[in-house]
């Protein structure tokens, strides 16, 4: 998200939990971040693989993200490159948008467009709707996605539901996520997030399904020194057309 909404942007089917605004340190500052994440199967095939280099500015009221990605999954190798962009639009509120390509894909999605708006509407509540666009070498699908969150101390309870519509079948997504910072405005916190639905799923090359899918994830995420900072998550992912997986995810930042 921005950054809010997709610091870790690895994939159409992971359940790993977002970044969030309030975990940033006072802008602003440069990111440079290195991602690797890895997810076995319970049997058959061969173990995924991600691994991102991003470079990020967060300014006062907008931010700008740019990132190269590499990703292995059915013995096939896809890369790309993302963009992000965020920006205040009005008290209370800003406008996140990302731009995902991958030319010639066919594990990953060729294009994938997203914009999330986050209003505050009260205090310590958020909503957040939503519209996704994901291309595929065979076809298009279009997401609506909405979220209610609310800050209450050093918590962050929130959920979201997202809707895509691929040929005309119909696919629903709850998500709920909980999250305890360290201390007021602090970048150290530890959160959880599980998804249950009927998710748009890569499920062979250049093949994708709407299918039942479960999620869940935990994430911590420390500042070792003043400027580096590592981020831990461990997955484990249910679908309904492949084995079970198990994940982590190790990120590396440096801010300055």
């Amino acid at each position: 998200m921005v950054f809010a909404a997709r610091l870790l942007g690895f994939g159409v089917d992971t359940g790993v939990a977002r970044d969030s605004v309030r975990s940033l340190i006072v802008p602003p500052w440069w990111e440079a971040g290195v991602t690797v994440a890895g997810e076995s199967f319970t049997s058959r095939l061969s173990a995924w693989q991600w691994h991102t280099a991003a470079l990020r500015y967060r300014g006062k009221s907008a931010s700008h993200g740019l990132e190269f990605f590499t990703a292995r999954r059915f013995d096939r190798w896809n890369s790309g490159v993302a963009v992000e962009e965020s920006r205040t639009v009005g008290r209370g509120a800003y406008v996140a948008l990302r731009a995902q390509i991958a030319p010639g894909a066919t594990v990953v999605a060729r294009s994938d467009l997203s914009i999330d708006w986050y209003q505050s509407v009260g205090k310590g509540w958020e909503i957040v709707p939503s519209a996704r666009l994901m291309s595929f070498p065979r076809e298009r699908v279009p997401m609506l996605g909405v979220g209610l969150g609310r800050y209450t101390g050093l918590w962050y309870v929130g959920g979201r539901l997202s809707r895509s519509n691929r040929s005309g079948e119909q696919g629903i997504t709850t998500t709920a996520q909980v999250r305890h910072y360290v201390a007021d405005a602090s970048p150290d916190f530890f959160d959880a997030t599980i998804a249950y639905g009927h998710d748009l799923t890569v499920v062979g090359p250049s093949t994708v399904g709407t299918l039942r899918t479960s999620s869940a994830a935990v994430r911590g995420q420390r500042m070792i020194s003043r400027r580096v900072g590592v981020s831990l998550v461990v997955t484990y992912d249910v679908n309904a057309a492949l084995p079970d997986r198990r994940g982590g995810v190790i990120t590396t930042f440096v801010r300055w």
